[in-house]
């Protein structure tokens, strides 16, 4: 079943709708009725017996179209499953925005001008010429 998987599309396509199917029975258990929850079983267990007894995929098509009849016929819908979304969009847009906005057209804002002379370069003072300065040697401490 597992080389199946890896070499036919419609193998996978079936694998992942049992997987679907026995996820959002999970999620409604408490909303179907036993009988309903028995029905969808069966179809994704005919489908999942399909797929490792190695039916032909044309069979393994019935199966599907099979299982999806039954579940679009016991499964109740989402409610507002279009607001949902398109609030998950602008979520993920405004993030996006976010992002491009903070990286590129605004990496960094300099809080003062104090900050602006290590732009320019590094400043430093040499002063090893400086006679009133003494440089400490080893491990003598400042």
């Amino acid at each position: 079943m597992i080389l199946r998987w890896f070499l036919s599309k419609k193998v996978r396509q079936a694998v992942d709708m049992c997987r679907q199917v026995r996820r959002i029975i999970h999620a409604q258990r408490d909303l179907l009725r036993p009988e309903e929850i028995q029905e969808i079983s069966k179809a994704a267990r005919e489908l999942r017996d399909a797929i490792a007894a190695g039916e032909k995929l044309d069979g393994i098509e019935k199966w599907m179209k099979n299982l999806e009849k039954v579940a679009n016929e016991n499964l109740k819908p989402y409610p507002s499953a279009s607001i949902r979304e398109n609030v998950e969009v602008f979520l993920v847009t405004g993030a996006v925005v976010l992002a491009l906005r903070t990286f590129f057209f605004q990496p960094m804002a300099i809080p003062s001008g104090s900050a602006q002379p290590t732009l320019w370069g590094i400043t430093y003072e040499n002063l090893k010429g400086n006679v009133g300065v003494e440089i400490p040697h080893g491990l003598t401490r400042v």
